[in-house]
C-alpha cells in the first residue's frame, strides 16, 4: 500500500486496503468526505467512506497528515511520530475508540475524543494548538503535552467542587455538563477519566481569567 500516492487528493470515498505498516509516507492535505482506518471492504463501502488500512496492527509511523479534512474518522490503527498540522477532523463515532496516537504533533480542530480504552494507547503526544479534542476512559494528561495555563485547562476532578467552579457553572452550559460529569453526575466520561481539557475560545476573557486564577494556584 502506498500512500504516498494520495498526497493532495480529494473526493467522496476511497478504499485502501490491508493490513501494513506505512513509514515516512507523505499523505499531505487529504479531503475526503469520510476516512476510514480500518473494517470490512463491503460494509465500508455501502455507507461511501475512505478506508485505509485493514485492522488495529496496520501503523502508519513518521507520515505526515497535515492538511487533513474530514467529516466522518473512523480509525482503527497506530499512528506513532505522526504530524498532524493544521486538521479538521470530525469523529464519526464520537469516540476514536480503535486509534493509538503515540509521539504525534497535532494542530488545527479535532472534533471527537481519544480513548485508553483496551489496548489504545495517547502517550506522548503534543496537543497544545489543536482545539476540540477530548479525553475519555482513562487516558493520562501527564503522559502528553497541553498549552496548560495559556490557551488550554485541565481540569481535574479533585477541582471540580472549588467553590469559584460551581459559580461559573451557573452561567456556562458547557462548563456545567463537564463539571457534572466530573462528578459523577449525569453523563460520564468513562472508567478512570478524572480529568478534562478546557479551552480558551469556548469562554469570554472573563471567565477564562477566573479558571486560570483557580486552576494554577
Amino acid at each position: 500500500m502506498n500512500v504516498a500516492d494520495y498526497a493532495g487528493t480529494r473526493g467522496d470515498s476511497l478504499y485502501l486496503h490491508g493490513k501494513a505498516l506505512v513509514e515516512d509516507a507523505d499523505c499531505r492535505r487529504i479531503r475526503w468526505s469520510s476516512l476510514i482506518v480500518s473494517g470490512e471492504e463491503s460494509f465500508w463501502r455501502a455507507l461511501g467512506t475512505v478506508a485505509l488500512g485493514k485492522d488495529t496492527a496496520s501503523t502508519f509511523r513518521r507520515c505526515d497528515f497535515s492538511g487533513l479534512a474530514t467529516r466522518g474518522l473512523d480509525a482503527h490503527c497506530t499512528l506513532d511520530e505522526c504530524t498532524l498540522l493544521d486538521v479538521d477532523v470530525k469523529v464519526a463515532t464520537g469516540t476514536a475508540f480503535g486509534l493509538s496516537v503515540t509521539g504525534c504533533v497535532f494542530s488545527g480542530t479535532w472534533d471527537g475524543n481519544f480513548t485508553a480504552s483496551g489496548r489504545v494507547r495517547v502517550v506522548g503526544n503534543d496537543f497544545r494548538q489543536v482545539y476540540g479534542v477530548g479525553f475519555v476512559d482513562g487516558v493520562d494528561w501527564r503522559q502528553n503535552t497541553f498549552d496548560h495555563g495559556a490557551t488550554q485547562l485541565v481540569l481535574q476532578r479533585s477541582e471540580a467542587d472549588a467553590p469559584v467552579l460551581r459559580a461559573l457553572e451557573e452561567n456556562n452550559a458547557v462548563l456545567a455538563l463537564t463539571i457534572r460529569a466530573l462528578r459523577g453526575e449525569g453523563m460520564s466520561f468513562g472508567p478512570g477519566q478524572d480529568w478534562v481539557l478546557l479551552y480558551e475560545r469556548d469562554f469570554d476573557p472573563g471567565e477564562w481569567f477566573i479558571l486560570r486564577e483557580a486552576l494554577l494556584k
